[in-house]
């Protein structure tokens, strides 16, 4: 048996002399030693928009690039892990970075990736046999795949390897966004003859939280391991429930007069800690006179910025081409309380009924749901009547220099509320409302002077008091204004 420790790099041939009292045999003995290195670092891919999505995966990248690059690796010395960063969550789209092997020495030497920290979730083993050459028998191997531990964050091409000298070697580090579990189905407590539908099914959630995970490449080399680290911060905007209940619920105009303008409002808070994306989306072809803007408040971050833009889209519909004008606006909804009001007015210009919607889209992921809203809006318009009674009253003889109290009656005879006031008082009446939809009484010369609304089919008794200042007939007119009447 022969033994050679190498002590320096060398490809050379020595000649082994075996020499008897009978023969002289020379064995030729070639020598080869050399060095083992292993390059570890990160490959960086083009990404034309910066949103850290590599163009071959981007749908969204203006680049146009369908094939993957080749990439440029980071310098060793800078490399100090895989970073994905803080990033909004959405399994549709693909978040991976490479991870980048090369041999820069002479000889082949293989590897394998392993965990620093293992779980106790891994499960599944792989049985592998093989031959033991010492005793010529077969063994049995067992070995852990890593890479089967559903609790691990993120997901590798492929975990070992071998490594010729110069051959190098890109791994895919993939984010898992998804966690899958099993939910049990409890039967009901009567026999059903249909099982299949008790049968326990598949839950995906999506696995938000930061992850650090330190890993290392293994070699077959004494004392050649590589450390790095692979950390991110997947993350999601989020409505209140508030915010997703008036989203449900529509925007509702119910009764209004014609002419008079109406404003409804739906407030959008995110409570998540990742900005998100609004656009709103209206058609502005309908001529109903009504209007739907975006009001952005501040928030942690600042404030959201607000761009609009309008587009015509032609649909075509049983042989007729109809042309719409929509009209789009995206903001950026800040985090941690950021807000935003939809604020729609209406002014009807008859009695219609509207009967439409605008549709809201958000960035985030179609596993929230909460991609896309389409929001009613509905109301209706009325010509608003009212009725004096009576329209004339009669004081009769008063005496001079004392106060002579009387009412009158409005009537809201409509189907929608209506604002009056009296805008002129004479000098010689003193005026006071009284109503159960006021909740008290005003007198004076300013008492009716002021825009008050009354309910549809409800009524506001007026008093008044007369204090002639002189003698002879007196007749004074009273103008109730209600706009739209």
């Amino acid at each position: 048996m022969l033994t050679y420790t190498p002590t320096l790099t060398t490809d050379t041939e020595v000649l082994m002399r075996l020499e008897s009292s009978h023969a002289l045999v020379e064995i030729p003995i070639r020598l080869v030693a050399g060095d083992a290195a292993l390059s570890l670092t990160e490959l960086i891919r083009g990404d034309a928009d910066g949103d850290g999505i590599p163009d071959y995966l981007d749908l969204d990248s203006s680049s146009g690039a369908v094939v993957e690059s080749k990439g440029v690796p980071v310098d060793v010395a800078l490399f100090k892990g895989i970073k994905f960063g803080h990033f909004q969550i959405d399994p549709a789209v693909v978040r991976e970075k490479t991870l980048y092997l090369r041999n820069t020495g002479s000889v082949a030497f293989s590897y394998r990736i392993k965990r620093a920290h293992k779980n106790k979730h891994i499960t599944r083993r792989v049985r592998r046999r093989s031959v033991d050459l010492m005793s010529a028998k077969l063994k049995t191997d067992i070995i852990e795949e890593e890479e089967d531990d559903e609790h691990f964050p993120i997901r590798l091409s492929h975990w070992s390897g071998r490594l010729g000298p110069g051959d190098d070697q890109e791994i895919y580090v993939r984010v898992c966004q998804t966690k899958e579990q099993l939910v049990p189905c409890v039967p009901p407590p009567t026999n059903h003859a249909n099982h299949a539908n008790h049968l326990p099914t598949i839950r995906s959630d999506m696995r938000v939280g930061r992850f650090r995970e330190e890993l290392y490449v293994e070699t077959e080399l004494r004392g050649m391991v590589s450390f790095f680290v692979v950390d991110g911060h997947p993350d999601t905007g989020r409505f209140t429930e508030e915010s997703s209940r008036q989203l449900k619920e529509g925007m509702h105009f119910g009764d209004c007069a014609v002419g008079n303008e109406k404003t409804n409002m739906i407030v959008l808070v995110n409570e998540g800690s990742y900005p998100m994306e609004i656009e709103l989306e209206t058609d502005v072809s309908i001529g109903l006179g009504l209007q739907v803007t975006l009001v952005v408040e501040g928030g942690e971050g600042g404030e959201g910025g607000e761009v609009s833009k309008e587009h015509h889209e032609h649909h075509k519909h049983h042989e007729h081409q109809d042309h719409h004008r929509t009209k789009t606006t995206t903001t950026l909804l800040p985090p941690n309380g950021g807000r935003c009001t939809v604020e729609g007015t209406w002014v009807p210009d008859g009695k219609v009924r509207l009967n439409t919607s605008f549709v809201l889209h958000t960035s985030l992921p179609v596993l929230s749901g909460a991609i896309r809203h389409v929001v009613a809006v509905t109301g209706t318009g009325h010509y608003p009547s009212v009725s004096v009674s009576p329209e004339i009253v009669q004081c009769g003889i008063v005496a001079l220099g004392y106060d002579t109290p009387n009412t009158f009656t409005l009537t809201n005879t409509g189907s929608c509320p209506v604002s009056w006031r009296v805008p002129y008082v004479p000098r010689t009446i003193w005026m006071a409302t009284t109503s159960s939809h006021s909740g008290g009484r005003h007198s004076g010369n300013t008492a009716g002077k002021e825009l008050q609304e009354l309910m549809p089919q409800t009524s506001v008794d007026i008093d008044f008091t007369v204090h002639p200042m002189k003698r002879g007939w007196f007749s004074h007119e009273l103008m109730i204004c209600a706009p739209g009447t």
